[in-house]
């Protein structure tokens, strides 16, 4: 309550708990911040690693892989729902990484003077990202910007976007608590409000 002391340190751990029955399934003690967004399948996890990127483990918590530790401190990350491609997101950079391969692809410079939300669809070949009121649609693996999309001023600033699980629709709540339905058409993407 009164803070932390010079010397202090962070512990943390991950809990499994059993939905039905709410019952501990499993609890691992970690070294490192779990990072949420980025939910690979067959109990696999990622944590944020403390010299930059992530780390990418096993239902048991040991590390399988890193990745984009030229991002620096991974503020947000995104997986596709069979977890072979993940979007990191730093301040100043996005990453793209298809995890089957060592190293991931240089990264993408983000203009983002809010460090807005970024999301990936769920084929992993177009993303957003946001910069105070403007979406940036990206296509997948280059990152070239394959559309804009600039919210009235009224919204304020965009706090959270997902992708619908088709990847047709976008999704994007504001901090005023609007939400908006964005259309994402074929290559290029482009998008249009609804």
């Amino acid at each position: 309550r009164s803070g932390c002391s010079i010397g202090c340190s962070r512990h943390y751990h991950l809990e499994r708990i059993a939905v039905r029955t709410g019952r501990r399934v499993q609890s691992l003690p970690l070294d490192q911040e779990l990072l949420g967004g980025c939910v690979p399948p067959g109990g696999a996890f990622v944590t944020r690693a403390d010299k930059g990127g992530i780390q990418l483990r096993d239902a048991d918590g040991e590390p399988v892989a890193r990745a984009g530790s030229k991002l620096g401190k991974v503020l947000s990350c995104e997986a596709t729902p069979d977890g072979k491609r993940m979007l990191l997101a730093s301040s100043k950079l996005l990453g793209f990484w298809e995890v089957g391969r060592p190293t991931m692809r240089d990264g993408v410079p983000r203009r983002a003077r809010l460090g807005g939300p970024v999301a990936l669809s769920p084929r992993g070949d177009v993303s957003v990202d946001a910069d105070g009121p403007e979406l940036r649609l990206r296509s997948w693996p280059t990152g070239a910007v394959a559309g804009r999309l600039t919210l009235a001023l009224q919204d304020d600033f965009p706090t959270s976007a997902t992708f619908s699980p088709d990847g047709k629709m976008l999704a994007v709540g504001t901090a005023r608590g609007v939400i908006h339905l964005i259309r994402i058409g074929g290559p290029p993407a482009t998008a249009s409000r609804r």
